[in-house]
């Protein structure tokens, strides 16, 4: 719903013009708080008319002049206020037809009820004649909302609802699902005047490749001239005149704004298109393209980046920021803390990876500490709040969500979430992602981290740190854990021992195959001095595996041969 749309949550009509369909009128009442806004590009932009100066209350109804294109008029039913008021300049300014304006002893000037008004219809073969349903029956003007009179037409006195004209026929909607009707001969061969169509796109997409944004547009009918033009935020990118065509038809045109995109940065361009026939100008639905560069060079080996903030950034981001927070020991890739309501934080790793048994594991430490769902299926919109590692082998097209969660994948997330506090560097955890579980070998593939939360409750948001593609486990000598972990037998046939010595504090523990999958984990908890734990194995082919002891985002791993 568009933001001028300062409803709350009453009844509030919707009008489409008789005169142009292009025009649309809404609202719920002629207040600040609850305004009445009109669109003359066919609901793509709503702006908010001018109030009128005196008392009025709820709106009841909206009616439009059926050959005026910027003539309305506005219902009402509030007790000794006015109960129609029109306008000739899309709500710049209003005049009071029913007499309210200076009552005398609370009673219109006029002859028009003090009653609620739901329904009006001008007469297009004299506008000058206007029909009033109320709650107590139609009453006719015959001088514009000069002076009124109850109808004397056979209609009962009931509640009129609505009024519309069929051919030759006026069709009144009454109370208790009750229809009425009267032809009238000058109505006779009436057909509403022909309306104006506004262009339209089909489809914007950006080729993320080239960085070229491709428009598909369609033109509705014949026009003098089309422009497409492209904006983001205040900036003006482009503008693109074609035209004039004398039929309906369809085109595609393009154009890059790389040089004009910041390095780091997404931006939704908007893309508008406007045609013109005489004076009048037709302007279609706009659309928005996330645009953002890809670097050159495809990842077809190992890759790490600390996301420490220092030289050249890799991913191009919207909401995410690299920085570092209190209580971490570097910086990282962050969220909000806490995060926005009903957002969609996006940072797209900028190099393509080609997957290959080099590069078909993908390792990051994250912090998800988000608003627990109500089921475990994170495509389920009762999943709320989620954090994500996606992927795309459309070049951005569509996007799969890889792996991802929220505060219920981890005890301590939940507590901290539960609690209101925030994490520290203790607090990452290791995830793991495996590309062949999804993509195949050759698939030349983007990869994006997403925080999506909805309108309701917020958490402290989410982070990411030491992004690693390819070679898992002993990729990153700076992250090594300083500790005693002694492992015996090594080589080992059915069991394994770990010994932590040195080491105080929550501890995990994974047992890992060559490919990188981890085949049983152990959590230590609040461990003192020495602790020894086992790993049953009379089930694993004989060969060399890792066994990586992590403490937060600090990690030791050693290697280990099953005989």
């Amino acid at each position: 719903m568009p933001e001028e749309w300062q409803f709350d949550g009453g009844y509030a009509p919707i009008e489409v013009s008789l005169a142009d369909p292009n025009i649309v009128w809404t609202g719920g009442a002629l207040r600040e708080d609850d305004r009445l806004v009109v669109s003359n590009n066919g609901g793509t932009i709503f702006n908010p008319v001018e109030r009128y100066d005196g008392p009025t209350g709820q709106i009841t109804g909206i009616a439009t002049h059926p050959t005026e294109l910027e003539t309305a008029y506005v219902l009402f039913g509030a007790p000794g206020t006015a109960k129609i008021l029109k306008t000739t300049d899309l709500g710049k300014t209003w005049e009071d037809l029913s007499g309210f304006r200076d009552p005398v002893d609370g009673q219109s000037t006029n002859g028009f009820p003090d009653v609620v008004t739901f329904s009006l219809l001008i007469m297009p073969f004299d506008s000058a004649q206007l029909w009033a349903g109320t709650e107590i029956g139609l009453f006719i003007s015959m001088d514009e909302g000069g002076s009124w009179q109850l109808a004397d037409n056979g209609l009962p006195n009931t509640a009129i609802w609505d009024m519309k004209i069929v051919n030759d026929e006026v069709v009144v909607a009454t109370h208790g699902r009750g229809m009425w009707t009267v032809a009238m001969a000058e109505l006779e061969g009436y057909e509403p005047i022909a309306s104006l169509l506004a262009p339209s796109f089909n489809s914007i997409t950006q080729e993320i490749r080239s960085g070229d944004i491709e428009i598909n547009y369609v033109l509705r009918q014949a026009y003098d001239s089309t422009i497409i033009s492209f904006s983001f935020g205040d900036q003006e990118l482009a503008s693109l005149t074609v035209g004039p065509n004398t039929e309906v038809s369809d085109g595609v045109v393009a154009d890059n704004f790389n040089e004009a995109i910041p390095d780091d940065t997404i931006v939704f361009v908007q893309a508008e298109i406007k045609s013109y026939v005489g004076d009048r100008e037709l302007v279609g639905a706009r659309q928005t393209v996330e645009v953002y560069r890809l670097d050159d060079d495809f990842i077809t080996e190992g890759f790490v980046d600390s996301l420490n903030g220092s030289g050249p950034g890799n991913f191009a981001r919207i909401g995410f920021t690299i920085g570092q927070e209190e209580g971490f020991d570097d910086a990282a890739l962050q969220s909000q803390h806490p995060h926005d309501q009903a957002t969609n934080l996006l940072a797209v790793f900028q190099k393509p990876v080609v997957v290959s048994e080099r590069t078909n594991r993908v390792l990051y430490d994250h912090i998800l500490i988000l608003e627990p769902g109500e089921t475990s299926d994170i495509n389920s919109e009762d999943f709320f709040d989620f954090g994500a590692l996606e992927g795309s082998s459309d070049y951005g097209k569509t996007w799969t969500i890889l792996t991802g969660g929220d505060a219920t994948e981890d005890e301590v997330w939940l507590d901290l979430y539960n609690d209101g506090e925030d994490p520290t560097e203790e607090t990452y955890r290791l995830a793991e992602v495996d590309l062949f579980d999804t993509y195949d070998v050759q698939d030349t593939i983007l990869l994006r981290f997403r925080l999506y939360s909805d309108p309701f409750v917020v958490g402290w948001g989410m982070a990411v740190d030491n992004f690693t593609i390819g070679e898992p486990v002993l990729s990153r000598p700076e992250l090594e854990l300083q500790a005693d972990v002694q492992v015996f037998p090594n080589p080992f046939s059915e069991l394994l021992n770990v010994e932590l010595n040195g080491l105080s504090g929550d501890v995990r523990m994974d047992l890992i195959s060559l490919q990188g999958s981890v085949i049983e984990s152990q959590n230590v908890l609040s461990i003192q001095q020495k602790t020894l734990r086992h790993f049953a194995t009379e089930q694993l082919a004989p060969g060399t595996y890792y066994l990586r002891v992590s403490q937060g985002a600090k990690r030791k791993s050693i290697a280990v041969l099953k005989m």
